[in-house]
Order: structure tokens, then sequence, then C-alpha cells
């Protein structure tokens, strides 16, 4: 399946994150990439019947919000975790963008997510830096 990012503020989130929680995301997106909708716990979360949660565990604990829609996965909104409860304020914000990719208005081309590391890839732990390198 090919991953795409919806838009500029998720691209600005993950260039903004630890290098190594960016290698752990690259990690779970290729599994995502790779296994689709079979991809489960602990590396993904059913939030509704169209909108699932990718779970990047570390230092920082990310969340990004994503949903199938005609072949592709669309990477909607991400945010880095402080408390049990996801904030609802972010899911608002996922299902606003849902509905936008479902009337066709995402902004961001195919394979976006490598484009977003390609600025600083040596300094990414090794076993991210070929998976990085494949990518661009």
């Amino acid at each position: 399946m090919e991953i795409r990012i919806f838009d500029n503020s998720l691209e600005k989130f993950i260039k903004n994150l630890q290098k190594p929680t960016i290698a752990k995301l690259l990690r779970t997106t290729n599994l995502l990439e790779k296994f689709g909708q079979k991809l489960g716990p602990p590396h993904t979360k059913k939030i509704s019947t169209c909108l699932f949660e990718l779970r990047i565990s570390g230092k920082q604990e990310v969340r990004i919000f994503y949903s199938f829609h005609k072949s592709q996965i669309f990477l909607l909104h991400g945010f880095v975790k402080k408390s049990q409860k996801i904030p609802q304020r972010e899911v608002k914000a996922a299902f606003q963008k849902l509905k936008l990719v479902k009337e066709g208005k995402s902004s961001f081309p195919p394979s976006a997510i490598a484009r977003v590391v390609k600025e600083d890839k040596s300094s990414f732990p090794p076993f991210a830096k070929a998976r990085v390198l494949d990518k661009i």
C-alpha cells in the first residue's frame, strides 16, 4: 500500500521529533506499508471504523492518526502523548482531515514520508539509515 502524508503540519511535526523517534516512526510506517490493515497491536490501535492510531513508543510517546482510502494510507494528524486518554481536540482534528481526504483534498504526493527525513539522515541509528536511504 502507498503511504501519503496529509499536509505540511504533519510534516513539520515529524521533522521536530527526536531522531530516535523519527527512526521508530519510519520503521513503523514501513510495517504499515507492508502489512496494511493486518498490522495490529502494539503498532496500531483502532479508534473508530475508519480512523486508526499509529503508536510510536520510547522517550517520546507519539501517536499519528491514519486512515485507509482507495488503496492508500493517509497519515492525517500527529501529537505527542502526555496522558493516558487521547485528547478530544486531537481526534477532532484527525476527523476533519479525514473528511477532506474523502473529498479528495489531500495536498501531499505519495512517499512524502521519505522527504521529511531526507535533509538529515546522517544522525539516524544504523538500523534506520538503510530504510531511509531505500525510500529516497
